[in-house]
């Protein structure tokens, strides 16, 4: 159907002219909101013409009255500034801690502790916080099974507390990690 037969249909230039007007609007509100203040002056030149209809104006001003309205408050809802945005929250692991270097601790070597970073022990408090039979495990998962980890809690502790003379004094007393 074209425009050209629709016109022909609406013999009525006023009514053409406010359906052409709704349907422009309906189409695109950004449409809307370019053609709005000619679109408007137009329906407006029409209905102060005289027409021979004049029973049919009201109706056609309260149509587009009641249009009007109804855009703006579908606008006004649309952009509503008060609301907050809600953002999803999401669990963020905590970044490891910096790993404080474990061969200071006395039995403790190189290859130790890089079997001791891998199996997540990092710092002196995770060292401290370690259980001395699961420390075991993990040096004889790494064939380190002659190591003797007893030691290096009680230093991991010191070191961790930043307690570096009592550590001192203690390692003085350790050979190899042990007490002799």
């Amino acid at each position: 159907m074209t425009l050209l037969y629709m016109e022909e249909m609406f013999t009525n230039r006023l009514t053409w002219a406010m359906l052409r007007f709704i349907v422009t609007v309906a189409v695109s509100h950004r449409l809307f909101l370019i053609n709005f203040p000619g679109g408007l002056m137009f329906a407006l030149n029409l209905l102060s013409e005289s027409t021979n209809e004049p029973d049919l104006t009201w109706l056609l001003w309260l149509v587009l009255a009641i249009f009007i309205v109804i855009v703006i408050v579908g606008w006004m809802t649309s952009n509503k500034k008060g609301e907050e945005p809600v953002f999803a929250v999401k669990e963020v692991e905590a970044a490891p801690a910096t790993p404080d270097a474990l061969k200071k601790l006395e039995g403790i070597g190189p290859k130790v502790e890089g079997v001791l970073n891998e199996a997540g022990i990092n710092t002196f408090a995770q060292l401290a916080e370690a259980d001395v039979e699961n420390l075991r495990e993990i040096l004889a998962a790494a064939k380190l099974q002659m190591m003797d980890p007893s030691g290096w809690i009680e230093q991991a502790e010191l070191a961790a507390k930043g307690d570096w003379d009592t550590l001192a004094k203690l390692q003085d007393e350790l050979k190899g990690g042990r007490r002799v």
